[in-house]
């Protein structure tokens, strides 16, 4: 009797992989779809207000008053007070560079620049233009300068110092 030759088996193991790549190839190109990516941050500084622009009409209409809040409310008129200079801190980093004290503002003073009235009180200020109304939070304090203001606002440990051309024809009543 003959013994049967045996069979190669390695042909069904190419065949068995080919058939199990193609089939993994298909699964998992269906099963993965868009990734669900979201971005988020945290937004921080100074606000700061946008310019106004007309309608796309053309037609004028009537603005409501501004109101504000913040160390930077005189930044945001500069027909009254252009901001050349700022510089923010702990306390104890700026101390050595705000102004002499005998150079405050002493309250109650109003200060009046280009078409801004200012109001200096204890520890904050106010600012009127027309029916806008901007304030200064405490603690503020205002010093004069020969060619304009400085602002010191201190928010806990945090210092903010800016200084300011002041607008033309600037005054000052106690």
């Amino acid at each position: 009797m003959s013994v049967p030759k045996p069979v190669a088996l390695w042909p069904f193991f190419v065949v068995a992989a080919v058939i199990v790549v193609a089939i993994g190839s298909l699964v998992f190109a269906r099963r993965g779809g868009p990734p669900n990516l979201q971005i988020t941050g945290k937004v921080s500084g100074t606000p700061t207000p946008t310019a106004q622009r007309p309608d796309a009409a053309g037609s004028a209409s009537p603005q409501a008053a501004f109101r504000g809040s913040g160390a930077w409310v005189m930044s945001s008129l500069p027909s009254c007070f252009r901001e050349r200079e700022r510089r923010r801190g702990s306390v104890a980093e700026l101390r050595a560079k705000f102004p002499p004290t005998s150079e405050r503002i002493a309250p109650p003073a109003i200060v009046v620049s280009g078409d801004c009235t200012l109001t200096v009180r204890d520890r904050e200020l106010w600012i009127s233009r027309g029916d806008d109304r901007l304030r200064v939070p405490p603690s503020a304090f205002l010093y004069r300068e020969a060619d304009g203001f400085t602002l010191v606002s201190i928010r806990g440990t945090r210092a903010e110092i800016r200084r300011y051309e002041s607008g033309l024809g600037a005054t000052q009543t106690p």
